[in-house]
Formats: structure tokens, C-alpha cells, sequence
């Protein structure tokens, strides 16, 4: 625990230096860095790692990249420009690594979320990547990131305790006291999903238990809470500071996990209000640039390795030489989204007439799968029971004046719900709407809290003290995990390789197939359905790879 703990925490260091650098040469004028700035070093290092790769495999970046980033946070150390204290870092890291130090593995870890990493690591781009299978066309740059700053000694390897950073970011939030409607949304989010957790019957529950692996669900919706809880703040103060932070935050969440693309409203609405008398401004600001930038090199990368766009939108997929047959990107997207709509089961996914084409679906998933869900039915009856009271208490008088001159601005964050839902609802898997649910709910109970006429008796230590100590009940919950070996040593995830058979060998290059579709990180050309023909060669350095031979 304590190596993981304090190799994260260094990390953090390494992040916080690249935040001081990205402030210092890009945002200029403003360069002390405070927890959430934090954010600025995560995205610097997303677009270094993802051009990197254009180049290189970013095996060789590791050590250069935390040399770098050490120097620039001695830099901002000695000029006194940090304002976080990394002792609540290191305690959080400790409290989340202790939880779920015991975790296994989720489904799609060992999967294809480690080879896409692997490919990242070993490899400079691949054209044609999704040929080997289709889901390495899923192209998350927070892959890139932990390509780059993946660190294995023997069997130890960061990957798998990395997303606990972004909790961490989360949870030191609470730390930043201000009587303020945001601060009520962030630690009602934090206690929300630590309650949660702690009450589930299965482990630490839905969520927390797919940490300790390479997910992306989890993260995205870390993401997309920080962003939301930014919204709130800028309709509170209206900073560009805030903004920046925001468009920065939403960018994250969106490379992360393209189902939160809805966190684009975020930006759109925020930076009309902001820029509504001058939007010319928008294009001058050198956050926006910076994104505008990234954006078109997440688009190369994605061209490069699906012949897609935006994979797998079939409307943005471009005939080249290492395309996939757009049959397979069909089959994949409707595939993806008919899993989602069916029932628990799991009996009529590939019927397509019954799960995209018709809603039919709509009736038996939501019988079988909401009615079933604890998240989904918690998540509604805290919003709708907060909004009921929230109507009755300002009808009858029992909210603040401060309710009526906010009303307008609610309103407006609550419409934004609108498309964040109907996107989730294009493949309604409650994984994919994390976030959405959170702060839905707890934003409802923020607006009830805060403007509830005896709001005096909330005060702010209760918000700091209710989610520290769901932390110390998880802590007792997974008292199992303390022993001194498992104090002093890292959980070692044991990979069995044995299912993994050769099964062709094309031009050189060996390929091997996994039996129970799990290739883990598995160093060789790993795959886990078959294709009839594979072309496998090297062009001016560049693997490329094609399966569309129609």
C-alpha cells in the first residue's frame, strides 16, 4: 500500500510542476497552482503523450517526462507559487489505496484496455489498430496518459492504482471551505458516493469497484462532477479563472469517455455568457486555442488508427487503405448500444430490429434494468423528493430571498440535464451515466440546503465532517486488507498467460489469441475473435495493419 501511496503522490508532484509550467507559459498572468489547477498539468500531459506517440513509442518518456516535471515543481516551490498541501493528498491516496487494495479485475482491463496501454507504450501509432479488434478503435487519451507515465519493476506496475488521482483531486475539494452553492454540490457529490459504497452489498459497491483497474467509467465521471461543480461556480462568480478551469475540466471528461460529450455545453454556455459582448474573444483566448489544438490532434490519431474521425460514428469514417469494412464499425456501434438496451439477460442485443431500430426495447429494459437498479432509483427519488420539497418550501415561503434572484440560473443548469440524458439514452448503461446521475441528485438537495431559510444550522465543518467520516467507515469496512505484508508491500495482480495461444504468423509477426478473452498486457499481437485474413507489415517505421479486404 504505502509504495503505491507514495509512488502516486509523487506523481501528483510531477503533475503539479507540469501545472506551474502550462500556467507560467500559456495562461502567463496567472501561475500559482491550487488543487484544481492540478487539472491543467493532467491535460498538458494528455496532448505531450499523444504527440509523442505520433513520433515515437512512449516507452522511451517516462523518466524524461518526472525529470521535467520535478524541475518545474522545485521551480514553483522555491518561488512559493503551490497552494496545496499534499499532506490531505497523501492521506486520501492512503484511505482510496486501502479500500481497494484487494480489487480484481473488471471486464474490460484485461480485455483490450491493457493492450490499447500496451500498444501505446511499445509502439508509435498504429495505423489500422482496430483491425486487430475493433474495440482498440476506441481511442481514450487517458490511455495515452497512463502510457506515458506507466512505471513496471518485476511484477509492480502504477497502471492499476493511477485513476485514483483523479479521486483524490475529487475528494480534496472538501478541504476548500466556502459557504457557496458549489461547495454544497462537490461534498453532497464525495458523501453521495461514498454512502453509496458503503452501503452496497456487493464489495464497495458498483462504483469503487472498478478501481484498481484501467477503467475509464469511473474516471469520466470524476470528471464530469468536477466539471458540473465548476458550472456551478462560474454562475456564481463569473471568473475567467473558473472558466478556464472549466473548459479545461469538460475537455478532460470528454477525451476520457465520449459518452460525456455532453459535458460540451458546459463550455458552450459558459464561455457566451462570459465572452456575449465580444465572442471574437473566444477564439483569441490561448485555453481555447490550446483545446482547438488538442481536438485536432485527438481527430489524427483517431484517422490514423480506425480510418474514423470520431470512431465509431459511422459518418465521420473515411474509406482509407487501413480502414475497417464499415460492416464491422456498424455491427460494433449497434452492438454497443443494443447491450445497453436490453435486459439484464442479455438475450436480444444482436437483435438490432428489437434494440435500435424499433423501442421495442424500451418497455422490458426499463421494467427489468431501472426497476432493478439501486443507483437509478436512489439517484431519482433523492432528485424528485428534493425538487418536491423545493417547490412546497418556496411556495410556502421557507426559502431565502436569494431563492427568487437565483431561480433563472437554475433553471438554465437544469436544462442542460435535458441533452445529458438523451445522450446517455443513446445506450443507457448506468456505467455510462455516473456522473450524470450524481449531480443531478445532489445539485437538487445543494439548491434545498442552501436556500432553506434555517441554512445557518449547515454549517461548513458538517459538509467536511460527513464525507471524512464515510471515508473512515470504508476504511473499517476493508479492515481486511490491513496486515503488515499488504501495508508494506503492493497488490501484485497475478496474469495468467496460459490461455493464450499462437494461432497464425504473418510477415514476422506472430499472433496469439486468448481463449477467455483476456489478453492482459500480454507483450505479442493478442487478440480475441479471429479474422478469416489479417495484412500485417512495417512502413517507414509504422506497423500497419489491414482487415478489410472487400
Amino acid at each position: 500500500m504505502i509504495i503505491s501511496t507514495i509512488f502516486n503522490l509523487f506523481l501528483i508532484l510531477i503533475i503539479t510542476g507540469y501545472s506551474f509550467f502550462f500556467k507560467n507559459f500559456i495562461i502567463k498572468n496567472d501561475n500559482d497552482v491550487s488543487n484544481l489547477d492540478l487539472l491543467y498539468g493532467i491535460i498538458f500531459l494528455i496532448l505531450l503523450s499523444t504527440v509523442l506517440n505520433l513520433l515515437f513509442p512512449l516507452k522511451y518518456f517516462f523518466y524524461i517526462t518526472v525529470f521535467f516535471g520535478f524541475v518545474f515543481f522545485i521551480s514553483a516551490l522555491k518561488k512559493k507559487k503551490i497552494n496545496i498541501n499534499f499532506t490531505y493528498h497523501l492521506l486520501i491516496l492512503f484511505s482510496l489505496t486501502f479500500i481497494v487494495y484487494s480489487h480484481g479485475n473488471n471486464v474490460d482491463t484485461p480485455m483490450y484496455h491493457l493492450q490499447i496501454i500496451k500498444w501505446l507504450h511499445s509502439e508509435k501509432v498504429v495505423f489500422g489498430l482496430s483491425n486487430l479488434e475493433i474495440r482498440f478503435g476506441l481511442s481514450s487519451l487517458w490511455f495515452n496518459l497512463l502510457a506515458l507515465l506507466k512505471f513496471k519493476l518485476n511484477d509492480y506496475t502504477n497502471i492499476y492504482t493511477f485513476n485514483l488521482i483523479p479521486f483524490t483531486i475529487l475528494i480534496y475539494q472538501i478541504f476548500d471551505k466556502k459557504k457557496s452553492l458549489s461547495y454544497f454540490f462537490i461534498t453532497l457529490s464525495i458523501s453521495f458516493l461514498l454512502l453509496f459504497s458503503l452501503i452496497h452489498p456487493f464489495a464497495n459497491g458498483i462504483i469503487l469497484n472498478h478501481l484498481h483497474n484501467t477503467d475509464l467509467d469511473t474516471v469520466g465521471m470524476v470528471f464530469f462532477i468536477l466539471s458540473f461543480f465548476l458550472f456551478i461556480k462560474f454562475f456564481e462568480e463569473q471568473d475567467i479563472k473558473i472558466l478556464r478551469l472549466l473548459v479545461i475540466s469538460s475537455s478532460i471528461c470528454i477525451f476520457i469517455k465520449l459518452s460525456y460529450i455532453s459535458a460540451s455545453i458546459f463550455i458552450l454556455v459558459s464561455i457566451i455568457i462570459f465572452h456575449k459582448k465580444n465572442l471574437i474573444q473566444i477564439f483569441k483566448e490561448n485555453i481555447n486555442i490550446f483545446i482547438i489544438i488538442l481536438f485536432l490532434v485527438w481527430l489524427i490519431k483517431n484517422l490514423i488508427i480506425s480510418g474514423c474521425l470520431i470512431f465509431p460514428v459511422i459518418s465521420t469514417c473515411i474509406n482509407l487503405d487501413w480502414t475497417p469494412n464499415i460492416n464491422d464499425i456498424e455491427f460494433f456501434s449497434n452492438e454497443t448500444k443494443g447491450f445497453a438496451r436490453d435486459t439484464r439477460d442479455r438475450l436480444r442485443y444482436t437483435d438490432f430490429n428489437h434494440t435500435i431500430y424499433t423501442l421495442d426495447w424500451l418497455m422490458p429494459w426499463f421494467k427489468d434494468y431501472v426497476l432493478n437498479t439501486s443507483f437509478i432509483i436512489i439517484s431519482f427519488f433523492v432528485t424528485i423528493s428534493s425538487l418536491f420539497f423545493l417547490c412546497i418550501f418556496n411556495y410556502i415561503k421557507f426559502l431565502n430571498i436569494d431563492f427568487s434572484t437565483k431561480i433563472i440560473d437554475y433553471l438554465i443548469i437544469f436544462l442542460v440535464f435535458i441533452p445529458c440524458f438523451y445522450i446517455w439514452f443513446q445506450a443507457p448503461e448506468i456505467r455510462f451515466g455516473w456522473g450524470i446521475f450524481i449531480s443531478l441528485s445532489c445539485f437538487s438537495v445543494a439548491i434545498l440546503m442552501f436556500h432553506i431559510k434555517f441554512n445557518k444550522i449547515f454549517k461548513l465543518w458538517i459538509f467536511q465532517f460527513v464525507p471524512i467520516t464515510l471515508l473512515c467507515l470504508l476504511l473499517i469496512d476493508n479492515s481486511k486488507n490491513f496486515s503488515v505484508q499488504n501495508f508494506i508491500n503492493p497488490y501484485i495482480k497475478n496474469i495468467n498467460y496460459s490461455q493464450i495461444v499462437k494461432i497464425n504468423s504473418i510477415n514476422g509477426f506472430e499472433i496469439y489469441k486468448s481463449t477467455n478473452w483476456q489478453c492482459f498486457d500480454f507483450d505479442k499481437i493478442c487478440i480475441n475473435s479471429e479474422k478469416e485474413k489479417y495484412d500485417i507489415h512495417k512502413k517507414y517505421g509504422y506497423l500497419v495493419i489491414k482487415g478489410n479486404f472487400n
